[in-house]
């Protein structure tokens, strides 16, 4: 095909483009309402002062949570609005199909618009427009239009502000490039991306397609953009002398030397689209493959040169007339398709980034609910192990203090003793309680530690009695044996000056027990008189008391009653700290599940 037909057929397709712009007002609305729904939700969710005063490291998560959360609610109102203004510019062009040309700063964007518009078809007109900073449209005159309808650019070959032409049904946008003068620029550029319907991707074949111009196309491909990248400027300047013989130079030289702008050879340009192409289908997968629609290198000089000097040969090699049939084929058979789509894409892309935007998403966030359960129940693991640690020392410490005061426990001192003990053992227990609360809750509160309720002292100890079986004769015997006994060595007491004693019976005499050596023989005349009283009889005697049973009893009842009192205030800490900040995070979590699973559906039904 020639070369001026390429061109010809480009033109005439723009005079036949019809499109229209889909009207996606209610799907943005219902969308906008979960937004709003999901943030009145969560303000709603708070730590109180008490819980936030229990752990420093919980509440530290806690907060990072909300913040996280208004941060990325923030970031989705701002997109939405974003998304408005985007609109509002697809509405101002809402018949046109939205070209956007998209890159680095002197990759030739406004030099390949000026060509586009300038060689138009005869009766076509372009109809130039600016938007500002603020993303006010702005019309431009006759003088600023220039007398060449060409953009105006500075000395940096980059548009000052969003620009650009309608022409026929196309809309051709210029944009600030990346690295220009001000973020500004930069910013207001990605805003309008959304809002195009196609986008050129120019990257300089002095260094195409670096770093950070393969990070910006992963993006747009995220905004679900097809696209065409260009190696622009793929020309090359070389040198010959001229033989004009003047030492200032002629027209056609300077000094002698003439320098002539060409096209970079074949070999040169295949291998830097390979290398493009290479680095570009790195950062896409199977899903975003169709988004790349071709990969060439174009020079737009030195196509207006070989124009100027009807050079069909040097314009073919500029490969212009290739990038005419990629926009030919792009208006003719995708144009109404991608104008329809553009704003559904758009929608969904906001959606998949609310969803799973690696700063500001739904996914975050439940990434930061996750590791503040996983924080808690670390936490709680911890408070376990340290109340199995203290149950082992309740009952370490209760025996401890027992032992160390049974040897001076009587009948006279027991129940002030057996209060010492606790107050001892409660100090003890209570400080290791109070020192493992700490280590987890960081703030404590040792009014928690009740031991006194419960308490008891109904220990006694007693005499223990046993019951001794004897004949009566011989416990007759027995009795009045000592009886006589007794009697006689009083008697010889008597005569020796001993103290005086005071018989109180028969059990006297008998607990007496030891018989005077001048009263054996009173003793056996009573035992014989004793004999022929009666046959058979018992007596109790005394063997011992019921302490160490006691002590056994009260250190048994103290074991349990600490553990158990041990348990309650553990017990207690789970219900006044960890339960609530499970039912926080339980709340969070299930409006960020109702969220996600509202998003998804939204999704499906695009």
């Amino acid at each position: 095909m020639h070369s001026t037909e390429t061109m010809s057929n480009f033109y005439n397709e723009l005079d036949k483009l019809k499109v229209i712009n889909s009207n996606l007002d209610n799907k943005r609305e219902i969308l906008s309402g979960f937004v709003s729904e999901l943030k009145k939700e969560l303000c709603n969710i708070a730590l109180d002062d008490d819980l936030r005063k229990t752990n420093k490291d919980l509440s530290r998560m806690f907060d990072e949570i909300v913040s996280l959360s208004q941060d990325s609610i923030d970031d989705w109102e701002d997109k939405f609005k974003q998304m408005l203004a985007q609109e509002k510019f697809r509405s101002d062009l809402a018949n046109h199909f939205i070209v956007m040309i998209f890159g680095r700063v002197k990759a030739g964007k406004s030099y390949l618009g000026n060509f586009i518009a300038k060689h138009r078809a005869k009766g076509q007109k372009a109809e130039f427009f600016r938007y500002d900073e603020a993303g006010q449209k702005e019309k431009i005159n006759k003088l600023e239009e220039l007398d060449e309808e060409e953009f105006k650019t500075n000395n940096l070959e980059c548009t000052s502000s969003i620009q650009g032409f309608k022409l026929s049904g196309l809309a051709w946008i210029d944009t600030p490039g990346l690295g220009s003068m001000t973020a500004e620029n930069g910013k207001l550029a990605k805003e309008y991306i959304q809002a195009a319907d196609y986008i050129l991707y120019p990257s300089s074949s002095g260094a195409p397609f670096q770093r950070d111009e393969i990070e910006e196309l992963g993006k747009i491909f995220d905004m679900n953009k097809k696209v065409t990248a260009l190696i622009t400027k793929s020309d090359t300047t070389i040198e010959d002398e001229c033989g004009c013989g003047s030492e200032d130079g002629c027209e056609k030289c300077n000094k002698g030397i003439i320098k002539t702008l060409v096209n970079k050879t074949n070999a040169v340009r295949s291998g830097q689209e390979e290398w493009a192409k290479s680095e570009i289908a790195k950062i896409l997968d199977k899903n975003k493959e169709q988004m790349l629609s071709e990969i060439f290198s174009l020079s737009a000089k030195t196509a207006e040169t070989a124009i100027e000097n009807k050079d069909d040969i040097a314009f073919n090699d500029s490969n212009l007339p290739k990038l005419y049939e990629e926009l030919t084929k792009i208006v003719k058979n995708k144009a109404i398709k991608l104008k329809q789509e553009a704003p559904y894409d758009g929608l969904k892309a906001l959606v998949v980034s609310i969803l799973n935007d690696k700063e500001y998403s739904i996914s975050n966030i439940q990434s930061k609910v996750k590791e503040f359960k996983e924080e808690m129940i670390n936490i709680k693991k911890r408070l376990e192990i340290l109340k199995s640690n203290c149950l082992s020392d309740v009952s370490s410490l209760v025996q401890s203090e027992v032992a160390k005061n049974s040897s001076s426990i009587d009948k006279g001192n027991l129940k002030i003793k057996l209060e010492q003990i606790d107050q001892d053992i409660q100090a003890q227990i209570g400080n290791i309680i109070e020192q493992n609360m700490k280590e987890v809750v960081r703030i404590y509160n040792n009014s928690l530690v009740n031991f006194t309720e419960g308490l008891g002292y109904e220990f006694n100890i007693e005499d223990k009695m046993q019951s001794v079986s004897l004949p009566t004769k011989k416990l007759n015997k027995a009795i009045w044996g000592s009886i006589l006994g007794a009697i006689a060595t009083i008697g010889a007491g008597f005569a020796t000056g001993g103290a005086s004693l005071a018989i109180q019976g028969a059990a006297a005499a008998l607990q007496l027990g030891a018989v005077a050596a001048a009263g054996l023989g009173a003793s056996y005349i009573g035992g014989k008189i004793g004999e022929s009283v009666s046959e058979d009889g018992t007596k109790n005697v005394k063997v011992g008391d019921n302490k160490e049973e006691v002590i056994s009893n009260f250190m048994s009842s103290r074991i349990n009653h600490y553990a158990n009192a041990t348990n309650k205030i553990y017990a207690a800490t789970q219900d006044r700290v960890f339960i609530p900040l499970e039912n926080v995070s339980a709340d969070i979590e299930d409006k960020l599940v109702k969220f996600n699973e509202k998003l998804n559906k939204f999704l499906k039904e695009l």
